[in-house]
């Protein structure tokens, strides 16, 4: 069972498998990750993945090429942009995603009335959904797609896209994973209601960690 909670450029997951409970907060701003451990007291840190090419080596390369370009004539520096230009890789097209509509009626998930679709990607079924229309979700649209861009990182953009382009809200959905493996997803329940700053401040006096420390940690020390 998990929750997520949106206020502002903050995103809240609270997760619960069995007796294990954890808690991740995402600064939208930051670009960043926090996953909360009460136990040891802690905050793992874990960054947002840059898009590849990408980074802080990558800027001061396109500061330092800009600055060499601007020393050349105009025809010249001309010439060099356009042949750059047509050496850069093409960009990763994003897949397509499609909505085709099941026969039979509309059926209640967690007392929503929703109506079944086949989902697929590029013309292949990726899985099947359950919607129900925004106006009986109560929710508007365009505050669920704005929540998560807050709550989802960059590389998963695409998926808040399909989400604005849907039939709906899903309620109900199974997904096929990479290698064959399937899983699936029931909305319980969904609310405007407006939530405490509190509830999405990092707790005080705990030390923060990266995930590389937290990965090494109690591991044996290799010695020469």
């Amino acid at each position: 069972r998990s929750s997520l909670s949106v206020k502002g450029n903050k995103a809240l997951f609270e997760v619960e498998e069995g007796q294990t409970k954890r808690v991740m907060l995402r600064d939208a701003t930051q670009k960043a990750m926090f996953v909360i451990n009460h136990e040891h007291k802690e905050v793992v840190v874990m960054p947002d993945q840059q898009p590849k090419g990408e980074g802080p080596n990558q800027e001061r390369f396109r500061a330092e090429l800009a600055e060499q370009l601007a020393k050349l004539p105009p025809e010249k520096r001309a010439r060099m942009e356009q042949t750059m230009l047509a050496q850069q890789p093409a960009a990763a097209k994003k897949p397509v995603t499609t909505w085709e509509k099941k026969d039979g009626p509309a059926r209640t998930v967690s007392g929503f009335s929703c109506v079944d679709y086949v989902i697929k990607r590029d013309g292949v079924v990726a899985g099947e959904g359950c919607f129900a229309s925004w106006k009986d979700v109560g929710v508007p649209v365009k505050e669920y797609v704005a929540a998560m861009r807050v709550a989802l990182p960059a590389e998963a953009q695409g998926e808040v896209d399909d989400m604005s382009a849907a039939p709906g809200l899903v309620v109900w959905r199974t997904r096929t994973l990479p290698g064959g493996t399937r899983s699936e997803m029931t909305l319980k329940s969904i609310s405007g209601a407006t939530q405490p700053a509190a509830k999405f401040e990092l707790p005080k006096g705990y030390a923060q960690r990266t995930l590389s420390e937290v990965m090494n940690r109690g591991l044996p020390s290799q010695k020469p």
